[in-house]
């Protein structure tokens, strides 16, 4: 119960970033995790977590006003710069007031940028009332020259953004709620699904994409018109990216009628917006070096707009580029730009990358992964494709059956790697099944397969191997398989014959105090090619069990002294992609256990 009240507590806190006075709220919150840090008794934690859990119900309510206020100011933006350029149009505003154009143009796409962009109400506040002084300031300049009434021009409809502010902060205010709950109740809500990871969107409802290539782009959809920019989907895509307006580009082709300078100046500042944004996004998420990069160029040409791709000195034509490239090409400008995704979105991928070859496939779904990591996105892909699945992260996979009841209609999904039965060891069965094929085609030929008595041991070795790898730059040449415990008593003989029918060769790495038992029985059984190695073999200094390896420090800072797969997942998950930081003990001990396992090899 006191790791629920800090978890929501955490959530909270979250938005007590925000720039609004919620000095009171932190205080409440600290208050609360006081009395339940001090708490003896379960009716006093019953009573701290209805006030923590009724309190996120003030962030779920400031974000959902917060999104509201800024849809309308959005709105109220865009009304300001149409009703700007409506005005020139109709008595030449910004020439007549000494006004240059393309600055204004400028200007205004900034303060449209900074506000669409920013999470804080102050910001979006400040930057929105600045944009409105810099239109009335033009409407008030031509007002005071005009001489005949019926040119006088009216303001845009404004916003007053103290309003907005007094909506957000009722909106901050939580409701109050003393009815009690049932620990079981408490439990089940925050660890049912997992361990609440902290963030912008946790209380909201996602986005749910279904991405099914959208548009596969080719060499002429690099080229357009001053004319048809708008109406051009991959021009669209890539001014949304890059914070360019379509009406701003055809604005300096009705001023290159003067001068051809605006156009260079404009293409100029155009490709300054695509290294900033387009190159050095495209370039990152496709996991290229310094020496191996893409480059985008924007050519304004009078009566034509093109992209050219090059990397180094040479020209990319997209036509010629390989089935990867393109399908990455794709979906890069269909959805993985940081003006289309944002943080808490799922995205649905039906059998993405089909036509690529396997190794790119597997690049892919390594691709993926990493950018939904570090993004915040949750990618769901749904395959028959075994080179989506990898050894290393089998805690990401499901497999999806129609139900067996013929009353019930539907699918369930089945075996999340740490529910099969507990005499079972064959962790991929279910895998095997789905995808018709025997476990030999999920890892290398060479590999040492250990099977470990868990998934919580599954995931932190995988997490150690991993990193290991990436310090290293090279492979360790052993996967980890979980069998979901030895079994009770008079079960175990069943675990160990089933692994025998499993691997020619299995090891089986322990951690448990029942490793003289299971010794026992494969002398018994003469299983003399199953090898067992206990964790104090390796080293006498290490406890038995795998969470011992931890540094104290570790432990404490990260909860792990919860076990089971939703924390040990969660660890993996901050280890990998959000450089979480670790103890050099624990790495060492880690690393030591792993190095063992793969000598000889």
């Amino acid at each position: 119960m006191r790791s629920a009240i800090k978890i929501y507590a955490n959530n909270i806190k979250h938005i007590l970033k925000q720039d609004l006075d919620s000095n009171h709220i932190e205080i409440k919150i600290n208050d609360i995790l006081h009395t339940a840090n001090e708490a003896s008794d379960i009716k006093k934690l019953q009573e701290c977590y209805n006030k923590i859990k009724y309190t996120t119900s003030r962030e779920e309510a400031y974000m959902e006003e917060f999104a509201e206020c800024k849809d309308e100011i959005v709105k109220s933006v865009d009304d300001i710069i149409q009703h700007l350029f409506e005005c020139d149009n109709k008595v030449d505003l910004f020439k007549k007031c000494k006004k240059d154009k393309f600055e204004i143009y400028t200007k205004l796409q900034n303060f449209q940028k900074d506000i669409n962009e920013t999470e804080s109400y102050k910001k979006m506040a400040s930057s929105y009332k600045q944009l409105k002084a810099f239109a009335t300031d033009i409407i008030l300049s031509w007002n005071k020259i005009c001489y005949y009434k019926q040119d006088h021009l009216g303001l845009p409809k404004l916003i007053d953004e103290k309003e907005i502010e007094a909506r957000l902060i009722e909106a901050a205010n939580p409701p109050t709620n003393n009815n009690n709950v049932s620990i079981d109740e408490i439990l089940n809500e925050i660890f049912e699904s997992g361990i609440v990871e902290i963030g912008s969107t946790d209380l909201l409802m996602p986005r749910i994409i279904d991405y099914n290539d959208y548009h596969k782009f080719t060499d002429k959809d690099l080229i357009t018109t001053p004319n048809d920019i708008e109406t051009s989907i991959f021009f669209k895509s890539l001014l949304n990216i890059t914070n360019k307006l379509a009406s701003g580009i055809r604005d300096v082709y009705e001023r290159t009628k003067n001068s051809r300078g605006y156009l260079t100046k404009a293409q100029e500042e155009f490709n300054k917006r695509i290294k900033n944004t387009i190159t050095k996004t495209f370039n990152k998420i496709y996991g290229k070096s310094k020496n191996d990069l893409y480059r985008f160029d924007i050519k304004l040409d009078k009566d034509e707009i093109s992209l050219s791709i090059f990397k180094g000195d040479d020209v990319v034509v997209l036509n010629d580029q390989s089935a990867g490239f393109k399908w990455f090409f794709n979906l890069y400008f269909n959805l993985l730009n940081s003006k289309t995704l944002k943080q808490g979105d799922i995205v649905l991928m039906d059998e993405p990358a089909h036509n690529l070859s396997p190794k790119a496939r597997k690049e892919c779904a390594d691709l993926l992964r990493k950018y939904g990591e570090e993004n915040g996105i949750t990618f769901v892909i749904i395959t028959h494709d075994i080179f989506w699945v990898n050894m290393d992260y089998l805690n990401e996979l499901r497999v999806i059956q129609n139900r067996k009841d013929k009353a019930l209609k539907g699918v369930h999904i089945k075996n999340d790697f740490s529910r099969i039965n507990s005499s079972d060891t064959d962790t991929l069965l279910t895998i095997k099944r789905a995808f018709g094929v025997t476990e030999h085609v999920f890892y290398p030929p060479n590999a040492r397969i250990i099977f470990v008595e868990g998934i919580t041991d599954y995931n932190y070795l995988t997490t150690f191997k991993l990193l290991w790898q990436k310090e290293n730059n090279k492979p360790l040449n052993i996967c980890f398989l979980p069998i979901c415990g030895l079994g009770k008593e008079g079960e175990r003989e069943i675990v160990l014959e089933k692994l025998m029918d499993q691997s020619k060769n299995p090891i089986l790495l322990m951690d448990s105090d029942i490793a003289k038992n299971i010794k026992k029985i494969k002398d018994d059984k003469k299983y003399e090619k199953l090898e067992i190695i206990e964790i104090d073999e390796i080293d006498s200094n290490f406890k038995k069990e795998i969470e011992n390896l931890f540094n104290k420090d570790d432990i404490e800072k990260y909860g792990l002294k919860v076990k089971g797969n939703f924390v040990s997942a969660s660890f993996k998950k901050h280890m990998l992609w959000n450089n979480g930081q670790i103890n050099d003990a624990t790495k060492k001990n880690f690393y030591k256990v792993l190095e063992y396992l793969n000598k000889d090899i």
